[in-house]
């Protein structure tokens, strides 16, 4: 996904000019829960936000460049009622956020 949205100027022509590798890693980080109760059953619900762990590292060697740990945003907030579809995790760094973090190692 990432691949397809990345400046056209960055993408190398063939996988011999290819110089840097990026890396992620996405962790839930679990935050709170909260009980809910359905047709008389209790349940307990967690809310998680998505950190995004980047590494950058060089093509040829594998050496590491530059790392880092980006926090995701807060998830919605726990409401009084919930359906199936509910979804309380936050989403991870958005691509636009992650490319900033890039540009000064691409553009040397």
């Amino acid at each position: 996904e990432w691949i397809k949205i990345l400046p056209e100027e960055w993408m190398p022509l063939r996988v011999s000019e290819t110089e840097l590798v990026v890396n992620l890693k996405y962790n839930l980080v679990f935050l709170d829960r909260n009980r809910y109760v359905f047709y008389g059953g209790r349940f307990w619900v967690g809310r998680f936000r998505t950190d995004t762990e980047v590494w950058l590292r060089e093509a040829k060697t594998g050496k590491l460049l530059a790392y880092n740990l980006f926090v995701g945003q807060e998830p919605a907030p726990f409401s009084g009622r919930i359906t199936s579809d509910t979804d309380f995790t936050g989403p991870p760094v958005s691509s636009s956020e992650l490319e900033l973090w890039l540009k000064p190692f691409v553009e040397k």
